[in-house]
């Protein structure tokens, strides 16, 4: 029943596109989307994480890890 956010670790993108609550971005209502959206230009492993309440949102599994391949 709170807002949340992803932030993505390692990735280039825009500023506006790196979840950051209250710095880079407004945090995602209950029951509200926000889509993110950037063009990937590096390959390698990454992760990525809820970036608001994290203790609690990280702790109750809103963060993974995802890999992308070279072309």
């Amino acid at each position: 029943p709170e807002a949340t956010s992803v932030h993505w670790h390692g990735i280039l993108l825009p500023n506006g596109m790196d979840g950051v609550t209250g710095l880079t971005q407004r945090g995602i209502p209950p029951g509200e989307t926000f889509k993110y959206e950037f063009t990937l230009r590096q390959h390698g492993t990454y992760m990525y994480h809820s970036h608001f309440d994290e203790m609690t949102q990280i702790g109750s599994g809103a963060t993974g890890l995802f890999i992308i391949h070279p072309k």
